[in-house]
């Protein structure tokens, strides 16, 4: 059997793929048949429709457990929700992973040879589909709201502070408006509102937070950073006061508010490059990458139709029709 794989670049998918179609070809009809619960299949049907509201006049888009052979292409999420009496659709499913359970197995086998393309989230599966013989795989990350899911970085000073200064809370100001931080301060004095913390609420604040910061210009322990380090939890401090120098830590220049600022956004961008990773997979890109493939499976086969009514036409052009006419007399 012949193996295809649709692919779709970057590039390709940001310069429209599909929208180069003629301004009067009708909107792509599409179903989305989703019969799993669960947080994955609750989330990806509905996320392809409110992507394709975006686009009314290229998209016609119905969510559905009940699918018709009206559709133009019709999509399974998962394999389960194949349907075999389904004919004149393209039919394309959602495969995520294979069971070790032969009846499940050998259902996602025979869907994935079935199909007219199989999408699936990883490249490990997409060689499997591949090995089980399907004719097109598509892969296609899953989902996640990059605007609800952000990264915050919990620094905990504890302490109060003193007339002297020796604290360091003046410092602080300059770190104050970075983003994704979240300051958490005990005692008093410092440049936002504090709590009081018992003992008991101090243990519970080490094992929430990502840092203690110690920003003293003179310390004879300081005793929060064994507290800290106790719980798991690194400091950030600098190496010359008190007995910093003698445990681990992550070091910034005594008493420079910039090189503190420094440290604390180095290790924000920690975070965020992990962030980086999962950006591409926004609910949006993902929408954005089913309508594309879609719209190209749909195209080819309407090229396919009209290629096939044309070449009809043009049989039925050539035909001659040969008659000999004979009249009473001749």
């Amino acid at each position: 059997m012949e193996r295809s794989t649709l692919t779709a670049s970057a590039d390709e998918r940001s310069c429209g793929g599909a929208a180069s179609r003629p301004d009067a070809a009708p909107p792509y009809e599409i179903q989305l048949v989703a019969v799993d619960s669960g947080r994955k299949h609750e989330k990806t049907a509905p996320e392809i429709a409110r992507g394709a509201e975006a686009s009314p006049d290229r998209f016609k888009v119905t969510v559905t457990t009940h699918p018709t052979c009206n559709a133009e292409l019709t999509y399974f999420l998962p394999e389960s929700a194949w349907r075999d009496d389904l004919e004149g659709t393209i039919r394309v499913t959602y495969l995520a992973h294979k069971e070790d359970h032969s009846v499940a197995a050998g259902l996602f086998e025979e869907v994935a040879r079935k199909s007219d393309c199989c999408v699936t989230s990883s490249s490990k599966y997409a060689e499997v589909l591949r090995s089980d013989g399907a004719r097109s795989v598509v892969t296609i990350p899953l989902g996640v709201d990059t605007a609800v899911f952000v990264p915050k970085v919990r620094i905990a000073v504890v302490g109060r502070t003193y007339h002297t200064g020796r604290k360091g809370e003046s410092l602080l100001a300059a770190s104050m408006d970075l983003p994704f931080v979240e300051f958490v301060f005990t005692g008093e004095g410092w440049p936002i509102p504090a709590q009081y913390y018992s003992e008991r609420d101090l243990v519970e604040l080490y094992q929430r937070i990502d840092y203690l910061l110690v920003p003293s210009l003179i310390e004879g322990g300081p005793v929060p950073m064994l507290e800290a380090l106790s719980s798991g939890r690194p400091v950030i401090a600098p190496t010359d006061i008190g007995m910093v120098k003698d445990f681990p830590h992550i070091p910034f220049r005594r008493g420079d508010a910039e090189d503190l600022r420094r440290v604390i956004q180095a290790e924000v961008d920690r975070r965020l490059a992990l962030r980086a990773a999962a950006l591409p997979c926004d609910w949006q890109h993902f929408a954005q990458r089913h309508l594309e493939l879609f719209s190209q499976l749909i195209d080819r086969s309407r090229a396919l139709a009209a290629q096939s009514f044309a070449s009809a036409a043009h049989r039925v052009g050539q035909t001659t029709c040969r008659a000999l006419l004979l009249t009473h007399g001749t």
